[in-house]
């Protein structure tokens, strides 16, 4: 093996060894229990996992349990919002246009734009929110 070799097989195993130590620094597992409601929630069906809190740099999630004929108020965000919806019936409100969904499905929700919803099915669904950080 030429030095060269030897030296490009050294740097790689270095880097291995580095990235095997970062790895094993990482928090990858976040139980739902070390979750809590926000602060703004309107009940207690609400769990945030605020990224910057758990060394995530650009992504938050909310996990909302939401019974028949509830939804949250009328809000904007100032980041983009991505709800993934359970087999359900929602009435949204974004913008200024209003529809009717049945999941399951993906909603996008654009950056400051007002929006809401309402469960107009006949049982509780878990709507599970992403955003790229909820500092907004």
């Amino acid at each position: 093996m030429s030095d060269t070799e030897m030296h490009n097989a050294n740097n790689s195993e270095e880097k291995n060894l580095t990235m095997n130590k970062a790895l094993a620094n990482q928090n990858f597992f976040i139980p739902l229990t070390d979750l809590s409601p926000p602060a703004e929630a309107p009940s207690e069906s609400m769990l945030v996992m605020e990224g910057s809190k758990h060394g995530i740099l650009a992504s938050s999630v909310l996990i909302a349990d939401v019974s028949p004929g509830e939804g949250p108020p009328l809000h904007l965000h100032y980041t983009e919002e991505i709800q993934v919806l359970p087999e359900c019936r929602a009435e949204f409100l974004i913008g200024d246009k209003r529809f009717t969904i049945e999941g399951p499905g993906i909603v996008h929700i654009p950056a400051k734009t007002p929006h809401t919803f309402v469960n107009i099915g006949d049982k509780q669904v878990q709507i599970i929110t992403f955003f790229p950080d909820l500092r907004n």
